[in-house]
Protein backbone atom coordinates (compact mmCIF):
# COMPACT_ATOMS: atom_id res chain seq x y z
CA UNK A 1 0.00 0.00 0.00
CA UNK A 2 2.64 2.19 0.95
CA UNK A 3 4.48 1.80 -2.62
CA UNK A 4 1.21 2.88 -4.56
CA UNK A 5 0.62 5.82 -1.97
CA UNK A 6 4.20 7.12 -2.75
CA UNK A 7 3.33 6.42 -6.50
CA UNK A 8 -0.02 8.47 -6.15
CA UNK A 9 2.00 11.68 -4.39
CA UNK A 10 4.34 11.71 -6.92
CA UNK A 11 1.59 12.00 -9.59
CA UNK A 12 -0.18 14.47 -7.91
CA UNK A 13 2.62 17.01 -7.11
CA UNK A 14 4.62 16.54 -10.19
CA UNK A 15 1.75 18.06 -12.04
CA UNK A 16 -0.06 21.13 -12.35
CA UNK A 17 -3.24 20.11 -11.02
CA UNK A 18 -2.84 19.99 -7.13
CA UNK A 19 -1.04 23.16 -6.57
CA UNK A 20 -4.24 24.97 -9.31
CA UNK A 21 -6.68 23.72 -7.00
CA UNK A 22 -5.35 24.35 -4.24
CA UNK A 23 -4.76 27.64 -5.71
CA UNK A 24 -8.66 28.18 -6.88
CA UNK A 25 -10.00 26.38 -3.59
CA UNK A 26 -8.00 28.99 -1.55
CA UNK A 27 -8.73 31.89 -3.99
CA UNK A 28 -12.75 31.22 -3.55
CA UNK A 29 -12.57 30.73 0.03
CA UNK A 30 -10.50 34.03 0.56
CA UNK A 31 -12.99 35.82 -1.12
CA UNK A 32 -15.68 34.23 0.97
CA UNK A 33 -13.92 35.53 4.02
CA UNK A 34 -13.24 39.22 2.60
CA UNK A 35 -17.12 39.62 2.43
CA UNK A 36 -18.04 37.85 5.41
CA UNK A 37 -14.98 40.24 7.37
CA UNK A 38 -16.41 43.44 5.73
CA UNK A 39 -20.06 42.44 6.72
CA UNK A 40 -18.96 41.26 10.32
CA UNK A 41 -17.12 44.92 10.62
CA UNK A 42 -20.17 47.10 9.34
CA UNK A 43 -22.42 44.99 12.09
CA UNK A 44 -19.56 45.80 14.83
CA UNK A 45 -19.46 49.40 13.95
CA UNK A 46 -23.14 49.63 14.44
CA UNK A 47 -23.67 48.19 17.87
CA UNK A 48 -20.89 50.18 19.03
CA UNK A 49 -23.20 52.90 18.75
CA UNK A 50 -25.79 51.25 20.08
CA UNK A 51 -24.44 48.88 22.70
CA UNK A 52 -27.50 46.67 23.79
CA UNK A 53 -26.92 44.98 20.51
CA UNK A 54 -23.11 44.06 20.74
CA UNK A 55 -23.75 40.92 22.33
CA UNK A 56 -25.43 39.36 19.38
CA UNK A 57 -22.34 40.62 17.17
CA UNK A 58 -20.36 37.13 16.98
CA UNK A 59 -17.06 36.17 14.82
CA UNK A 60 -18.09 32.70 15.47
CA UNK A 61 -21.83 32.77 14.05
CA UNK A 62 -21.12 35.59 11.70
CA UNK A 63 -18.11 34.59 10.12
CA UNK A 64 -16.53 31.26 10.82
CA UNK A 65 -19.77 29.03 10.79
CA UNK A 66 -20.86 30.48 7.26
CA UNK A 67 -16.99 29.90 6.07
CA UNK A 68 -17.63 26.38 7.20
CA UNK A 69 -20.58 25.50 5.72
CA UNK A 70 -19.63 26.97 2.18
CA UNK A 71 -16.65 23.75 2.17
CA UNK A 72 -19.20 21.97 1.07
CA UNK A 73 -19.97 23.94 -1.81
CA UNK A 74 -15.92 24.17 -2.81
CA UNK A 75 -15.36 20.13 -2.51
CA UNK A 76 -18.63 19.74 -4.38
CA UNK A 77 -16.72 21.79 -7.54
CA UNK A 78 -13.43 20.88 -6.56
CA UNK A 79 -12.87 17.11 -5.28
CA UNK A 80 -14.41 15.54 -8.15
CA UNK A 81 -11.41 17.19 -10.74
CA UNK A 82 -8.92 15.96 -7.91
CA UNK A 83 -10.34 12.89 -7.99
CA UNK A 84 -11.12 12.33 -11.48
CA UNK A 85 -7.59 10.35 -12.41
CA UNK A 86 -7.29 8.17 -9.67
CA UNK A 87 -8.68 5.26 -11.55
CA UNK A 88 -9.49 6.44 -14.85
CA UNK A 89 -6.89 7.32 -15.92
CA UNK A 90 -4.97 3.67 -14.81
CA UNK A 91 -7.90 2.33 -17.05
CA UNK A 92 -7.29 4.95 -19.94
CA UNK A 93 -3.73 3.87 -19.90
CA UNK A 94 -3.83 0.19 -19.20
CA UNK A 95 -1.34 0.97 -16.46
CA UNK A 96 -3.91 -0.67 -13.65
CA UNK A 97 -3.10 -4.28 -15.08
CA UNK A 98 -0.18 -3.19 -13.89
CA UNK A 99 -1.09 -2.63 -10.34
CA UNK A 100 -3.51 -5.44 -10.00
CA UNK A 101 0.29 -7.54 -10.56
CA UNK A 102 1.68 -5.85 -7.14
CA UNK A 103 1.92 -7.70 -3.84
CA UNK A 104 -1.28 -5.92 -2.88
CA UNK A 105 -4.72 -6.47 -2.38
CA UNK A 106 -7.42 -4.73 -4.41
CA UNK A 107 -8.28 -3.19 -0.72
CA UNK A 108 -5.16 -2.41 -0.17
CA UNK A 109 -5.03 -0.37 -3.71
CA UNK A 110 -7.93 1.20 -2.92
CA UNK A 111 -6.66 2.72 0.41
CA UNK A 112 -3.44 3.85 -1.37
CA UNK A 113 -5.09 5.39 -3.83
CA UNK A 114 -7.63 7.12 -1.00
CA UNK A 115 -5.21 8.12 1.20
CA UNK A 116 -3.03 10.24 -1.42
CA UNK A 117 -5.74 11.91 -2.38
CA UNK A 118 -6.59 12.34 1.28
CA UNK A 119 -3.15 13.70 1.85
CA UNK A 120 -3.52 16.30 -1.20
CA UNK A 121 -7.03 17.24 -0.12
CA UNK A 122 -5.48 17.85 3.87
CA UNK A 123 -2.89 19.92 2.62
CA UNK A 124 -5.91 22.10 0.86
CA UNK A 125 -7.45 22.53 3.58
CA UNK A 126 -5.23 23.02 6.57
CA UNK A 127 -3.53 25.85 4.43
CA UNK A 128 -7.16 27.54 5.11
CA UNK A 129 -6.11 28.00 8.62
CA UNK A 130 -4.91 31.06 7.59
CA UNK A 131 -8.41 32.60 7.53
CA UNK A 132 -9.36 31.92 11.16
CA UNK A 133 -5.42 32.74 12.24
CA UNK A 134 -6.45 36.60 10.31
CA UNK A 135 -9.67 36.35 11.86
CA UNK A 136 -8.30 36.19 15.57
CA UNK A 137 -6.00 39.15 14.49
CA UNK A 138 -8.94 41.72 14.70
CA UNK A 139 -10.98 39.64 17.33
CA UNK A 140 -10.05 39.68 21.21
CA UNK A 141 -11.78 37.03 22.46
CA UNK A 142 -11.64 34.52 19.44
CA UNK A 143 -13.71 31.27 19.74
CA UNK A 144 -11.00 28.29 18.67
CA UNK A 145 -13.52 25.60 19.85
CA UNK A 146 -15.56 26.55 16.82
CA UNK A 147 -12.34 26.54 14.88
CA UNK A 148 -11.72 23.52 16.21
CA UNK A 149 -15.11 21.90 15.42
CA UNK A 150 -15.30 23.24 12.06
CA UNK A 151 -12.21 21.81 10.72
CA UNK A 152 -12.94 18.64 12.52
CA UNK A 153 -16.34 18.64 10.47
CA UNK A 154 -14.22 19.79 6.98
CA UNK A 155 -11.76 16.42 7.38
CA UNK A 156 -14.65 14.15 8.09
CA UNK A 157 -16.38 15.68 5.01
CA UNK A 158 -13.76 15.79 2.92
CA UNK A 159 -13.45 11.93 3.46
CA UNK A 160 -16.88 11.67 2.28
CA UNK A 161 -16.75 13.59 -1.02
CA UNK A 162 -12.97 12.03 -1.36
CA UNK A 163 -14.63 8.65 -1.35
CA UNK A 164 -17.50 9.60 -3.45
CA UNK A 165 -15.02 10.41 -6.13
CA UNK A 166 -12.73 7.65 -6.01
CA UNK A 167 -15.14 5.39 -6.50
CA UNK A 168 -16.70 7.36 -9.13
CA UNK A 169 -13.19 7.40 -10.41
CA UNK A 170 -13.40 3.45 -11.01
CA UNK A 171 -16.88 3.10 -12.82
CA UNK A 172 -14.84 4.13 -16.42
CA UNK A 173 -11.51 4.76 -18.10
CA UNK A 174 -12.89 8.30 -18.93
CA UNK A 175 -11.74 10.82 -16.82
CA UNK A 176 -15.20 13.29 -18.15
CA UNK A 177 -17.44 9.98 -16.80
CA UNK A 178 -15.68 10.52 -13.53
CA UNK A 179 -16.18 14.18 -12.81
CA UNK A 180 -19.91 13.91 -13.68
CA UNK A 181 -20.70 10.32 -11.68
CA UNK A 182 -18.60 12.22 -8.60
CA UNK A 183 -20.50 15.75 -8.70
CA UNK A 184 -24.15 14.10 -9.55
CA UNK A 185 -23.50 11.42 -6.55
CA UNK A 186 -22.19 14.55 -3.97
CA UNK A 187 -24.88 16.95 -5.55
CA UNK A 188 -27.45 14.59 -4.24
CA UNK A 189 -25.84 14.17 -0.55
CA UNK A 190 -25.06 17.81 -0.79
CA UNK A 191 -29.14 18.60 -1.63
CA UNK A 192 -30.87 16.09 0.28
CA UNK A 193 -30.41 17.91 3.72
CA UNK A 194 -32.76 20.44 2.15
CA UNK A 195 -35.83 18.16 1.93
CA UNK A 196 -36.74 18.13 5.44
CA UNK A 197 -36.70 21.70 5.06
CA UNK A 198 -38.87 22.00 2.03
CA UNK A 199 -41.04 18.71 3.08
CA UNK A 200 -42.66 16.89 6.13
CA UNK A 201 -43.10 13.71 6.63
CA UNK A 202 -41.12 10.24 7.80
CA UNK A 203 -39.60 9.99 4.67
CA UNK A 204 -38.21 13.34 4.27
CA UNK A 205 -36.84 13.55 7.33
CA UNK A 206 -35.21 10.42 6.96
CA UNK A 207 -33.41 11.35 2.86
CA UNK A 208 -32.79 14.94 4.94
CA UNK A 209 -30.79 13.14 7.74
CA UNK A 210 -28.90 11.85 5.28
CA UNK A 211 -27.98 15.15 3.64
CA UNK A 212 -24.08 16.34 4.02
CA UNK A 213 -25.26 19.89 4.85
CA UNK A 214 -27.17 18.86 8.04
CA UNK A 215 -24.51 16.95 9.46
CA UNK A 216 -21.81 19.76 9.03
CA UNK A 217 -24.22 22.06 10.66
CA UNK A 218 -23.42 21.22 14.21
CA UNK A 219 -19.59 21.22 13.71
CA UNK A 220 -20.08 24.70 12.15
CA UNK A 221 -21.70 25.69 15.48
CA UNK A 222 -18.82 24.07 17.52
CA UNK A 223 -20.63 21.26 18.75
CA UNK A 224 -18.60 17.64 17.63
CA UNK A 225 -22.02 15.17 17.92
CA UNK A 226 -20.64 11.61 17.29
CA UNK A 227 -23.42 10.69 15.41
CA UNK A 228 -22.40 13.15 12.96
CA UNK A 229 -18.92 11.42 13.04
CA UNK A 230 -19.73 8.42 12.87
CA UNK A 231 -22.35 9.53 9.17
CA UNK A 232 -19.30 10.62 8.01
CA UNK A 233 -17.23 7.77 8.69
CA UNK A 234 -20.01 5.43 7.55
CA UNK A 235 -20.34 7.36 3.87
CA UNK A 236 -16.97 6.91 3.56
CA UNK A 237 -16.20 3.47 4.48
CA UNK A 238 -19.64 2.95 2.14
CA UNK A 239 -17.88 4.14 -0.98
CA UNK A 240 -14.26 2.92 -0.38
CA UNK A 241 -16.29 -0.66 -0.66
CA UNK A 242 -18.40 0.27 -3.48
CA UNK A 243 -14.91 1.06 -5.15
CA UNK A 244 -13.21 -2.22 -4.09
CA UNK A 245 -16.25 -4.17 -5.43
CA UNK A 246 -16.18 -2.53 -8.87
CA UNK A 247 -12.44 -3.24 -9.06
CA UNK A 248 -13.08 -6.80 -7.91
CA UNK A 249 -16.06 -6.94 -10.63
CA UNK A 250 -12.68 -7.60 -13.17
CA UNK A 251 -12.66 -11.46 -11.39
CA UNK A 252 -16.33 -11.76 -12.15
CA UNK A 253 -16.36 -10.75 -15.57
CA UNK A 254 -13.70 -12.96 -16.16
Amino acid sequence: MTAILRKELRGYFSSPLAYVLMAIFLFILGFLFINLMSYFSKLSINALRSPMYIDKVSAGQMVLRPLFENFAFLFLILIPILTMRSLAEEKRLGSIELLFTYPITDFQLVLGKFFAVYIVGGIMVGLSVLYPSILSIFVPKMEWGMVISGYVGVFLLLAAFLSIGLWASSLSDSMVISVLAAFGASLIFWILGWLKQLYSGTVFEFLGNLGFIEHMQNFSKGIIDTTDVVFFLLVSCFFLFCTFLTLESRKWKG
